[in-house]
């Protein structure tokens, strides 16, 4: 991973071509069955508490008519006070306002389709998704998700017309990303938005572990945003009203795997192996230094939008 000196992106060399790039993902967490679990029905009256107050604080913060919900805002006062849920829950559904009609959304490299789902069954959005990995999408027909087997960029999808695109920790993994972006400005509408979450190259745990670091992930990870880097493309592709938001941190498991890394112990074995207490402690701390809207968070989570 090198680091350009005008724009501080990080970006790998060498890299897999277009050709090659898919013998990196023959075994990757997307091709898990779809997870249903944020669906199902709660058991349980605290479950059915927990729902009724998310419910009652996505319909006051996003404009939905979520039932059931808590009365007299109390759902909305419970996660307003405390900042870790309020923030949570608002990423967990990726800051989306409730739709209006005849709204689309498109959530670009869906994956197994699991945020499809959710956006779809849990708010009401018209949902359509992106995926090039025929194992992942497999997954996400099953669920009856309409997911278009398209390279981005080169889509091919209408201009104009989405109210909504999300990518999820996708950018990253694109030859083009700026080319990108210029294609989602194109298809968006007049006034729609784009939300965006990527590996942070300035998060803490890259500070402190180096080439060791988890959100490298090569040969995945072709290009590795700053703020400000994504920023800068994001303007130059058009947006406006670019606002980073702030959603979990993850510094503590970061850290974690982190060290894994460096120990070759891979980041993903179960049972994972006793983290030293430094670690621990230098995790935890990020955790609470860099939650919220952060240079060095972990993850970078923005939104931006087309001018009307």
């Amino acid at each position: 991973m090198w680091r350009c000196d005008d724009c501080h992106s990080g970006y790998l060399d060498p890299r897999p071509t277009s050709q090659s790039i898919g013998r990196a993902y023959s075994a990757y967490y997307t091709h898990s069955p779809t997870s249903a679990a944020a669906l199902l029905p709660p058991a349980g009256i605290m479950s059915k508490l927990k729902r009724a107050a998310m419910n009652d604080f996505l319909n006051r913060k996003f404009g939905y008519n979520l039932r059931p919900a808590l009365p007299l805002g109390l759902g909305y006062l419970v996660f307003s006070s405390i900042k870790k849920k309020a923030r949570n829950a608002a990423a967990m559904f990726r800051h989306l306002s409730a739709p209006e009609y005849g709204d689309h959304l498109l959530d670009i490299g869906c994956g197994n389709g699991t945020f499809l789902l959710l956006a779809r069954d849990r708010l009401g959005h018209d949902v359509e998704g992106t995926e090039f990995d025929d194992a992942a999408a497999a997954n996400a027909f099953q669920h009856g998700l309409k997911v278009h087997r398209a390279p981005l960029p080169g889509m091919g999808l209408p201009p104009n017309y989405y109210a909504n695109v999300t990518m999820s920790h996708v950018l990253e993994h694109l030859h083009d990303p700026i080319s990108a972006l210029s294609e989602i400005f194109d298809i968006l509408k007049p006034g729609g938005r784009v939300w965006i979450q990527v590996p942070n190259l300035d998060g803490a745990s890259h500070q402190y572990f180096g080439s060791d670091c988890r959100l490298l992930e090569p040969p995945r990870h072709l290009v590795m945003f700053t703020l400000q880097s994504l920023t800068d493309s994001l303007k130059a592709a058009g947006f406006i009203k670019i606002e980073p938001l702030a959603s979990e941190n993850f510094a503590n498991l970061m850290f974690n795997a982190g060290w894994m890394i460096s120990q070759r112990i891979d980041p993903h074995v179960v049972p994972q192996p006793t983290i030293p207490a430094a670690i621990l402690s230098a995790g935890n701390e990020a955790q609470i230094a860099y939650s919220g809207v952060s240079n060095q968070s972990e993850f970078l989570t923005i939104i931006a939008f087309k001018p009307k």
